[in-house]
């Protein structure tokens, strides 16, 4: 692990000229605690044999070579389960740690879980006092619950907790760990606890800047944020991505960039500030090229595609998702795929090419995304029975959102799982997907004659819903399309479309470009019907 090289520069730092370190090291070699055959690696037994042939000066040796080689290994992190565990053997319990919590966050942040070895109970139960041995039982805890959190499908309930605290004692959770907090916090908020949550992510925040970690903090201010984002406080939560995004910057580490980068885009897009997104995606994408995070290029490119198709911008975002889709073909990120590609068919749809978004869809399994995007197509080609099937298959296949998501890690359960659900307040929802097929299929029934406004009517009750999803205005116009057009429902519909003039300004008017705020007003296709409508009725 060291070479004579690195001996040289340890004994240096001690005042020793050349030839009294040259005769150290020879003095090593000869008592048998370097190995020649390795470059003068250390060997395992070290620490053993220096207490036993050397005594308190081996232990004075020891402690300034473990002083040396953490310094070392802070200014680059290479071999850090290697340092941790020479550390640990050493009897340098407390610089360890702090090497292994490094370890454990690049794994964790990679989405890795090959580290769960070093956190067996046999390596820290020797430590000297009981303090540390309750730092590595909430360093292990805290790795092996935010490595699950991050992980979708998992069912949790109140007492779920309690595994990961199996080798505590009364006094673990006495000890301070902003860590340990923090994770406990995205627990409670993932059983739908919100107050308990809240009140420990706060907690995490204030020992992350009593104890100067700005990591921790980037990703406690993060965690808050998103605790906002799901009580549909969206403009708090963006100021809380926004400090985290500042601090992410401080740290130099590209994981903790991108994931703030990538918070701070989802809220400006529910905001509707679309500029302000594409900035962020820049951002965010620049730390994922950096630092090699190829998951985080999906969603990025996924991002922007959304942001494009929201601008009317369609060639842009089928663009987008293809650069996604090379991405996951490359480095076999199979789970994003299914949703990239039903994406890639409707923006190849809105862009009026329909045979080759049918095609697209036509391959996928089916799911309740895919059978809405197809829907739509048989919609625009005015094949109104097709498209009722389509919708009503979709209906059968919708789940359940989980508003607490997949905390670091990407949700690929729908396109908007990751986006306008994550400021769903309750669990067990249909979500922003739900909300638009149910509204898309009473548009197709009325297109074929049925009686579709008292649903529609019932529909528009669910203000929460309809105030996150930035289609709200087509739902308005769809409601608009199904009415009769007679005198007696004249005033009815001039109030829908005057509703959806509004909410189509009101995005618009969060959109800091000029020439993006003119595309959002007259590119995307149902603005652009919506207006044409608005125009022959004089509201334009």
């Amino acid at each position: 692990m060291l070479a004579e090289a690195q001996f040289l520069e340890f004994f240096q730092q001690w005042g020793d000229d050349p030839l009294v370190i040259q005769d150290k090291i020879g003095s090593l070699k000869s008592l048998g605690f370097l190995m020649e055959g390795l470059a003068l690696p250390l060997r395992p037994d070290l620490g053993t044999r220096l207490a036993q042939r050397l005594g308190n000066e081996g232990n004075s040796l020891l402690a300034s070579l473990g002083d040396f080689l953490f310094d070392r290994w802070s200014r680059d992190h290479k071999l850090s389960e290697v340092v941790f565990q020479v550390l640990r053997d050493w009897g340098l319990h407390s610089p360890s740690v702090g090497v292994l919590v490094h370890y454990l966050t690049n794994k964790i942040n990679q989405g890795k879980g090959d580290f769960l070895p070093l956190l067996r109970r046999s390596l820290w139960e020797g430590a000297p006092t009981e303090e540390l041995r309750d730092k590595f039982r909430l360093v292990a805890a805290s790795a092996k619950l935010r490595y699950a959190l991050n992980f979708r499908g998992k069912e949790w309930n109140a007492t779920s907790v309690a595994a990961f605290r199996r080798s505590f004692t009364k006094e673990t959770e006495n000890q301070p760990d902003g860590e340990w907090q923090l994770q406990q916090g995205r627990f409670h908020l993932r059983i739908g606890d919100l107050p308990t949550g809240f009140s420990l992510l706060k907690k995490s925040l204030l020992e992350a800047q009593e104890t100067d970690n700005k990591p921790l903090e980037v990703r406690a201010e993060s965690e808050i944020g998103l605790a906002l984002l799901r009580k549909g406080r969206i403009d708090e939560g963006h100021e809380y991505f926004d400090i985290a995004s500042r601090l992410a910057d401080k740290t130099g580490s590209s994981y903790l960039i991108a994931l703030t980068a990538g918070l701070d885009a989802v809220s400006l897009f529910l905001l509707g500030n679309l500029t302000g997104v594409r900035g962020a995606l820049d951002r965010g994408w620049a730390a994922c090229e950096k630092g090699g995070l190829q998951h985080g290029k999906v969603q990025f490119s996924f991002l922007r595609a959304r942001t494009e198709f929201d601008l009317g911008n369609y060639d842009g975002a089928s663009e987008a998702l293809e650069r996604a889709l090379a991405v996951v073909d490359r480095y076999r990120l199979l789970e994003a795929e299914p949703v990239l590609l039903s994406w890639k068919g409707r923006s190849e749809a809105y862009a009026g090419r329909t045979s080759v978004a049918q095609s697209l869809l036509e391959a996928l399994p089916p799911s309740a995304e895919r059978g809405y995007f197809l829907a739509e197509t048989h919609y625009f080609q005015h094949e109104y029975d097709q498209a009722r099937a389509l919708i009503r298959e979709a209906r059968e296949l919708l789940k359940p959102t989980q508003p607490f998501g997949s905390g670091e890690k990407a949700d690929w359960s729908t396109g908007f799982a990751g986006v306008e659900d994550r400021a769903l307040g309750q669990p067990g929802a249909l979500g922003v997907l739900g909300n638009q097929i149910e509204a898309f299929g009473w548009l197709v029934e009325g297109s074929l004659g049925e009686e579709a406004a008292t649903p529609f009517q019932n529909l528009l009750g669910r203000k929460f819903l309809l105030e996150l999803d930035p289609a709200s205005a087509m739902i308005y116009y769809w409601y608009y399309r199904v009415l009769p057009q007679d005198d007696a429902q004249m005033a009815q519909r001039l109030t829908l479309l005057g509703r959806c003039l509004k909410d189509v300004q009101t995005r618009a008017s969060r959109i800091e470009d000029p020439t993006q705020r003119q595309d959002y007003v007259s590119r995307p296709l149902w603005n652009a019907r919506f207006a044409q409508d608005a125009r022959k009725l004089k509201l334009l």
